[in-house]
């Protein structure tokens, strides 16, 4: 079967978005999972917010253009989600 994309550009492109997106999706939804049972949410909401995860995740597949205001809130997003205010490595080798 031939491939479907023969720039090799395009594809790394699409496979290092894919990846930061994974990445970003999977942070996402293991927060809003710990919320969920630490607040008492119903199995409604978790799998609204799954859904959700997964129209975000369907529209940057299909690059969808977003305006910028919802750009930057995306992008406010990613980075709230990747913060380590617990100081996970430190915590790490003082614990163990």
């Amino acid at each position: 079967m031939p491939p479907l994309l023969l720039n090799e550009d395009t594809v790394s492109t699409i496979s290092d978005g894919a990846d930061q997106m994974g990445s970003a999706i999977n942070t996402v939804a293991t927060t809003n999972l710990i919320i969920a049972i630490v607040m008492g949410g119903t199995a409604q909401q978790l799998f609204g917010m799954i859904r959700l995860i997964q129209i975000l995740l369907l529209s940057a597949i299909m690059a969808i253009v977003y305006p910028a205001h919802l750009t930057l809130f995306y992008s406010f997003c990613v980075s709230f989600a990747g913060m380590d205010v617990l100081q996970g490595a430190t915590l790490w080798e003082a614990t163990f």
